[in-house]
């Protein structure tokens, strides 16, 4: 959406209200399945989501540099959740909960709380965004902000978070069961939206003079969110219970058992084969 006139920021300003409509209906849904696997960080990743189409809608509002600035700093609180919440939702849906310990959760969380208090605290450090300035194109004001270090430590971070997560869902994409693999395709679609969307952004690649349409794309991961919860059943028919089963079977079987890898080496062994 090329930024022609003042038209067009009241048509991004609407696709933002549907935005933050679809991400609060799938939070709602997703926060109903509690305390089914992934329940919880899926309705994180869509409060994040609210926050951050909700800031961009007030900053497109807003008249005065100041007011602007103040709306893309305060943005961090909600899009610092997102990457984190995504990884976390991955990891419980597919079972993979063994990784999720406080420790890890800590790990994972460094950056982007360090993220959200730098971006409240920018205008006295800077290390976001050097200077903010207002410009005019074709008679609409708009915000333009030269990124700073922490910006593109936070921007890379958080793709790479995004592309993590998805790893533990392409399994399922190709399962034998047509809901795993339903969910998983609509999880990925909602995922990657974003994704691509931020990685155009950072590259210049998006026709929109400077305007942030990820959080735009937020409405396409919560329609894809609301598919995967009403027409795949995302919490009723889960695969999270799959890995711990095999494992508790692996692990009681009263045969002795041994996982090599294709070098042969040994990788894992139940009791009965260490005995």
């Amino acid at each position: 959406m090329v930024i022609e006139s003042a038209s067009a920021v009241t048509g991004i300003k609407l696709l933002l209200v549907a935005t933050v409509g679809v991400c609060v209906a799938a939070g709602i849904l997703a926060w109903r399945e509690r305390p089914e696997p992934g329940a919880a960080p899926l309705t994180a990743l869509m409060v994040g989501a609210c926050w951050w189409a909700a800031t961009l809608f007030f900053q497109l509002d807003a008249a005065g540099l100041r007011e602007k600035v103040f709306w893309v700093d305060v943005s961090w609180i909600g899009i610092v959740i997102i990457p984190v919440a995504w990884v976390l939702f991955s990891l419980e849906y597919t079972g993979n909960s063994q990784y999720i310990r406080r420790r890890y959760i800590i790990l994972l969380s460094v950056i982007p709380v360090i993220s959200g208090l730098l971006g409240l605290t920018d205008p006295y450090h800077n290390l976001f965004y050097v200077d903010s300035t207002l410009v005019e194109h074709n008679g609409v004001m708009l915000l333009d902000r030269t990124p700073g270090v922490w910006f593109w430590v936070t921007a890379v971070y958080t793709l790479l978070l995004g592309l993590l997560g998805t790893v533990p869902l392409l399994h399922f994409v190709t399962s034998d069961v047509n809901t795993f693999r339903g969910q998983s395709l609509a999880i990925l679609v909602g995922a990657l939206a974003p994704v691509v969307t931020n990685m155009l952004f950072l590259i210049d690649a998006l026709p929109t003079s400077g305007i942030d349409l990820t959080p735009v794309s937020f409405s396409i991961s919560g329609i894809a969110f609301l598919g995967a919860l009403t027409r795949f059943r995302l919490f009723t028919t889960s695969p999270a219970p799959i890995q711990p089963a095999r494992h508790a079977v692996f692990q009681r079987m009263l045969e002795g058992a041994i996982v090599l890898d294709r070098n042969n080496n040994i990788i894992d062994v139940n009791p009965q084969a260490a005995r």
